[in-house]
């Protein structure tokens, strides 16, 4: 974290009309990962953690906020290095052995709890501001795998920052 706080500057990213129209919605991403050796720590909480970080380095608009004027039509995701909107990040442990989500083919249904279902709308962390990013991460029953929940605002995925 405090490599990327000290790296990030402040900038506005200018998004235009088509944007605001989908800039509330959010395209979630579900990755699952199966553990051939079961012995020893499978990825490493401390390694993804840090790679997080390192991706809101490359990525600064993630840690950026939202903003709409004239009702909607002018927007811009700015982000302010002296106030950082950090994505969520949550990382659990689930009594969900992966093979039971093998099995059932990667359902929703199977999904462990403690993975949100995030619908496709941005939510809010819980200092109440609105987050361009969330990450979650499930570490499977057994240290079977883990199923990692990456949902992005979808303007951030969309749009094009030249």
């Amino acid at each position: 974290m405090e490599k990327f706080k000290e790296a990030v500057e402040s900038q506005t990213f200018a998004l235009g009309c088509l944007d605001t129209h989908p800039s509330y919605c959010t395209t979630p991403l579900y990755f699952f990962y199966k553990n051939g050796n079961i012995d020893g720590q499978f990825m490493p909480p401390d390694l993804l953690k840090d790679s997080f970080f390192e991706a809101l380095r490359v990525f600064p608009i993630l840690a950026g906020c939202l903003h709409m004027k004239n009702g909607g039509i002018d927007a811009s995701i700015n982000v302010d290095r002296n106030n950082i909107n950090v994505p969520v990040y949550g990382e659990y442990d689930s009594d969900i052995h992966f093979d039971k989500i093998e099995a059932a083919n990667f359902s929703w249904d199977a999904l462990p709890k403690e993975i949100s279902k995030p619908g496709f709308v941005l939510r809010k962390g819980k200092d109440n501001i609105i987050k361009l990013a969330e990450i979650e991460i499930a570490r499977l029953q057994d240290n079977s795998g883990l199923v990692i929940l990456v949902n992005i605002a979808h303007v951030v995925m969309d749009h094009n920052f030249n």
